[in-house]
């Protein structure tokens, strides 16, 4: 039981972690004009 939810904290986390690099690319890449 417990594990089965650290699976989806996890989850979750990494989720979050993709759309904070996406965003940094992309203001890194407005920074480059």
């Amino acid at each position: 039981e417990q594990l089965q939810e650290r699976e989806e904290f996890i989850r979750e986390l990494e989720k979050k972690m993709e759309d904070m690099d996406r965003e940094l690319r992309a203001i890194k890449l407005d920074n480059e004009k």
